[in-house]
């Protein structure tokens, strides 16, 4: 009797311990790529809801004053596809009572919001930050002929990560420079502009509004 009360007492075998180790290993493998995969969308919707929260500012700004323009709603002089005014978050709609806090999000290395001069209608759009956007898609502006054009700046952005945003903003069937809707190294149609010539890493310009 008080040998079979030390065996039970010895705890697992080497083999029961084995079989354990690979049961966990297997869940392991199961899971964190999908652990990793949520943390990812998480961070992407994150974006779009800190882009769509900065976008209705941005209205009601345009709502109480008819333009986009500085504190009090005196116009910017603008010029074409020159910056009128970068951290306009920070430094109009947060003092306008607009936002709560600037624009920040998950993805990429640092985030504002900028006004810019906006190109003439007909424009072609051959840059990033040029003050045109093929909102229709093509290559053709279609975001002037205003006097400025809002967008969110996302710099440091890794390429899928540009992609995603581009098809979460643009839509699935985004039209992409290569017409396949599946380029995550350029894309100049749309709301979502980049190109990253090669590189890993970019900037993503989106645009807001214009007048």
């Amino acid at each position: 009797m008080k040998t079979s009360v030390n065996n039970r007492r010895r705890g697992f075998t080497l083999i029961e311990m084995v079989g354990v180790l690979a049961v966990i290993a297997i869940l392991a493998a199961l899971l964190i790529p999908k652990i990793f995969a949520a943390i990812n969308e998480s961070r992407l919707n994150n974006a779009v809801t800190s882009y769509n929260s900065v976008k209705s500012a941005a209205m009601m700004y345009f709502g109480k004053y008819g333009v986009f323009g500085s504190v009090g709603g005196t116009p910017y002089a603008v010029s074409a596809g020159t910056p009128a005014a970068t951290n306009w978050d920070a430094t109009v709609l947060l003092p306008e009572g607009l936002v709560e806090k600037p624009f920040l999000t998950k993805v990429g290395t640092n985030n504002f919001v900028e006004v810019i001069g906006c190109q003439n209608a007909g424009f072609t759009v051959t840059g990033i930050d040029d003050g045109s956007f093929a909102l229709a898609g093509g290559t053709t502006n279609t975001a002037g002929s205003g006097s400025c054009v809002v967008e969110a700046v996302f710099q440091g952005v890794a390429s899928d990560d540009a992609l995603q945003l581009a098809q979460r903003i643009d839509g699935p069937n985004a039209i992409f420079a290569n017409g396949t809707g599946t380029n995550s190294t350029t894309h100049l149609s749309g709301r979502v502009k980049y190109d990253f010539a090669g590189a890993n890493m970019g900037n993503v310009y989106v645009y807001i509004a214009h007048k």
